[in-house]
């Protein structure tokens, strides 16, 4: 998933006292004023100025987000030539640094600080979020000066492009002075923001954890899955010779979308394209949504590149649900996004929780196999074992849901080492030098293997040449928050698993819609867990999924 690093807002005004409950009529017949169930506004003197002045900033902000992130579909879902690529890095910088001034406009400046002034208490939920977020947004835009911000634009523009030419050739060398400026941009823009803390401290600051809780986490996690992993695949049974069956792969992306309409998506709103790594784009949420999907340029694939495609629909497909699930009273808000950890819960619990369970499989492969040329041969027993075969592998997106939170850690790690504040830039250069072989030596330690290629080792993964640096615990720490929300969602939900078996999978979709989706970013995502689940993240849930699918 695409997320973007800084919010955008902007917006003049001219305050006086005439004007004041001209506003306040004018807030009062927008929909985001009929929202019984978040608390009525409470407006006096100012306040009710400032809320509308405040949003009238941030819904007219969000063109110029439109604007920029169009541009990035672009980029990265055709083959622009080299002189196209520049053009789209001049574009971008210039929308990102047009951003941050906006960002601190007077209009967004001011209505804040009277807001921040007068308090908060008896604003709804979701102007509540909108001021947290809007705060820290001017907080960042006003510590990064903008000639950083541009070139860190134009190095992301550019470093993207060279990833995807480097991993097609199996060149590290080709991206890695791209890599070590990525690293050095990362770690001065995260001293801009706070000098106090650890870099990736400030990174992590999108998931909602810091590199100690993540720390913590991941060490009890790897306590008990590390034996586990190792008892279930020693239990995991695969019939290889399906695997290289070929499959129509028009027929598969058709079948892709019905499963995504059984979802709950409306797919008649959603942008496909095609990428090197699968993403989801929020270009206008809830209203514009987009899903670009990796797959080879072929038009007849194996079984083995369909079942990876399956998944990487659906995990995309989940990251879709949220954005498109979130009430039209957030749209252009900057709350119809989500937090990081919360998204990948998401996506993780569509893409394995339903999208590999058996009852879910039990009703919809015979259809597959009607409708997708190269399964009516294959047996549901060896079909289900290959979607959900146990084995420790080189590529992150393709691997299963017991041993994938192995390659978090791995890539956690060396996120720690590469951003440590102690080192200077030439020492940085010497790691970043070597990674492929800290990347090998990790998969050894982590997974017991040995990647042969830098395409299947450090070169496997986009965020880096995104500047996503800090974004993989979100993807860990969703596969934890997936298996709890879903272990609530069977006890208010008594028939869940015998509706998935029907193949209606509207009931879980609508409890997550009402529960998570249509609130966006309106809540921090520790709220969330809470307010959903009732107790905080807790790792037992997700090793109490494995332990009951793998080893009843």
């Amino acid at each position: 998933m695409k997320i973007p690093r800084i919010d955008l807002n902007t917006g003049v005004s001219k305050i006086n006292k005439k004007n004041i409950e001209c506003k306040k009529t004018a807030y009062e017949n927008t929909e985001l004023a009929k929202t019984p169930q978040m608390g009525l506004v409470s407006f006096s003197g100012n306040r009710a100025e400032a809320v509308v002045d405040l949003m009238k900033g941030v819904r007219e902000v969000a063109k110029t987000k439109v604007k920029w992130y169009l541009l990035e579909w672009e980029n990265d879902t055709t083959n622009p030539s080299d002189k196209r690529v520049q053009e789209l890095s001049d574009a971008i910088s210039g929308l990102a640094v047009l951003a941050q001034k906006q960002t601190k406009s007077p209009l967004i400046k001011n209505s804040l600080k009277t807001i921040n002034k007068l308090g908060t208490e008896g604003l709804n939920d979701i102007h509540k979020g909108v001021v947290r977020e809007w705060n820290e947004a001017i907080d960042v835009a006003t510590k990064l000066p903008s000639k950083f911000v541009r070139e860190q634009s134009k190095l992301k523009t550019k470093a993207n492009k060279v990833w995807e030419k480097a991993r097609e050739k199996n060149d590290f060398k080709m991206f890695e002075p791209y890599l070590l400026k990525t690293f050095i941009t990362a770690k001065k823009g995260a001293n801009y923001i706070d000098s106090t803390k650890l870099p990736l401290d400030v990174m992590l600051e999108d998931i909602g954890y810091t590199t100690k809780e993540v720390d913590r986490v991941f060490t009890e996690l790897k306590k008990d899955l590390v034996p586990l992993a190792k008892e279930i695949a020693a239990k995991a049974k695969i019939n290889k010779e399906i695997l290289d069956k070929p499959v129509d792969i028009k027929q598969l992306q058709d079948f892709a979308i019905e499963i995504g309409s059984d979802m709950g998506l409306d797919m008649s709103k959603i942008t496909l394209g095609k990428t090197a790594h699968s993403f989801m784009s929020g270009i206008d949420s809830p209203k514009d949504i987009r899903l670009a999907i990796s797959q080879p340029n072929t038009e007849v694939i194996t079984v083995a590149e369909a079942l990876d495609i399956l998944s990487s629909f659906t995990h995309e497909a989940g990251h879709g649900l949220v954005e498109q699930g979130a009430s039209m009273k957030l749209h252009r808000t900057g709350l119809a996004e989500q937090t990081l950890g919360i998204h990948e819960s998401q996506s993780r619990l569509w893409e394995n929780i339903v999208g590999r369970s058996k009852g879910f499989w039990q009703h919809k492969y015979p259809q597959m196999q009607d409708k997708v040329h190269g399964f009516k041969d294959i047996k549901f027993e060896d079909f289900y074992n290959a979607m959900n075969y146990v084995e420790p592998s080189l590529i992150r997106t393709q691997a299963d849901e017991v041993t994938y939170n192995l390659h978090i850690m791995l890539r956690h790690e060396i996120e720690k080492e590469l951003l440590n504040s102690e080192l200077n830039d030439q020492e940085l250069a010497k790691l970043v030098a070597k990674l492929p072989e800290t990347w090998n030596s990790k998969m050894e330690e982590y997974l017991g293997l040995k990647p042969p290629t830098d395409k299947q080792g450090v070169l496997q993964d986009v965020h880096w040449s995104d500047a996503l640096i800090g974004y993989f615990p979100s993807y860990a720490i969703g596969n934890l928050a997936g298996a709890q929300f879903i272990n609530t969602a069977k006890k208010e939900i008594p028939d869940l698993e015998e509706q998935i078996a029907k193949g209606n999978l509207k009931p879980l979709s609508n409890w997550l819609k009402e529960k998570i989706y249509v609130h966006g970013k309106t809540y921090k995502p520790d709220e969330i867990v809470q307010r959903v689940t009732g107790e905080p993240l807790n790792p037992k849930y997700f090793i109490e999924y494995l332990k009951t699918k793998y080893l009843g």
